[in-house]
């Protein structure tokens, strides 16, 4: 598999195309459905992120995928979010290679042209023009979101990136505050269990 380089005729940059205008109404009013959401279970606010990074950027797919360590210590990225095409990804892993762990380190955007070419778990048949892979690692967990565009007429910007920056932090606080719920709820049936047991005796 080719790796990242500075010269990969794979790669763009977007912050060298010009970048179209600011749809401020629509981002705003994105990001207010998301609050409003933050009632709802984790998979559903990180399916409304996913589903709000498609409607932001005019692609045609989004998704999340987190850094799964597994018990032999493996790291693998599992898919826990996607709109569009790609949405019957979820509960899927793909390989955590040198290209995707050097995103993950680097924590920079990328923007590849063609991506199945470097990802052999972005099937040609999704027929994806470009992917912009926005990394992020949080307290809990590291992840990517990921927006994919097939028509080679829609290309993505700085623009775009500003966005998904904005929506991949609500992603990793949404995780955060559900793992710091769990944990709470953990903690209350541990104590119950306790108090429970000291009645008995």
């Amino acid at each position: 598999m080719a790796d990242f380089r500075t010269n990969d005729p794979f790669l763009r940059h977007p912050a060298r195309r010009p970048v179209r205008a600011t749809r401020l109404e629509l981002e705003i009013e994105s990001l207010h459905r998301l609050m409003r959401g933050l009632s709802k279970d984790l998979c559903e606010r990180l399916k409304d992120t996913v589903e709000a990074a498609c409607e932001l950027c005019d692609a045609d797919c989004a998704g999340i995928t987190l850094v799964d360590r597994l018990q032999d210590g493996t790291e693998l990225l599992r898919w826990i979010a996607a709109a569009g095409p790609i949405r019957e990804v979820v509960g899927q892993t793909m390989s955590l290679d040198r290209n995707l762990k050097n995103i993950l380190k680097e924590q920079k955007p990328r923007l590849i042209c063609r991506p199945h070419r470097l990802f052999p778990h972005i099937a040609e048949s999704w027929d994806i023009a470009e992917a912009l892979l926005i990394p992020w690692a949080g307290e809990k967990t590291a992840g990517v979101l990921w927006v994919l565009t097939r028509s080679d007429s829609k290309r993505l910007d700085a623009e775009d990136v500003r966005m998904l920056k904005s929506l991949a932090a609500f992603a990793d606080s949404a995780i955060a505050k559900d793992a710091v719920e769990n944990c709470r709820l953990d903690e209350e049936r541990v104590g119950a269990a306790a108090r429970s047991e000291e009645r008995r005796v």
